[in-house]
């Protein structure tokens, strides 16, 4: 249980700091041969603005060390949110996030199953 929340807390973090880093330099995630329009800016303060929190929430809850219902819809709540962001990061083709956002998903819906079964 204790690998299964340290490998689900440290993608947490890495969705939260992303959404950090976007708003910083949003160039990152759309890779410098674009530009960083205002179209660009809505989306990575979009993106911040959900992912922050969640991660926040999510840190402070597996430190807390939920079992059960509990752990099992944050998980599936988690991963839902990263399949969408891998569909939107493949449908932009943004390469890093459909890679990062798709491992998200599977690492978060995967413990879920598994902790739901076990």
């Amino acid at each position: 249980m204790t690998a299964i929340l340290i490998l689900n807390a440290l993608l947490v973090l890495g969705s939260g700091l992303s959404g950090v880093l976007g708003v910083i330099r949003p160039s990152l995630a759309i890779g410098p041969a674009e530009a960083v329009t205002p179209g660009v800016m809505f989306f990575a303060q979009a993106y911040a603005v959900r992912a922050v929190p969640l991660s926040a929430v999510a840190l402070v809850l597996f430190a807390m060390r939920p079992e059960g219902v509990a752990l099992t819809a944050l998980l599936v709540l988690l991963g839902l949110v990263q399949a969408g962001d891998g569909v939107i990061g493949f449908r932009r083709r943004i390469l890093g996030m459909t890679v990062a956002s798709s491992v998200g998903a599977l690492v978060h819906l995967a413990s879920a199953v598994y902790l739901a079964v076990a």
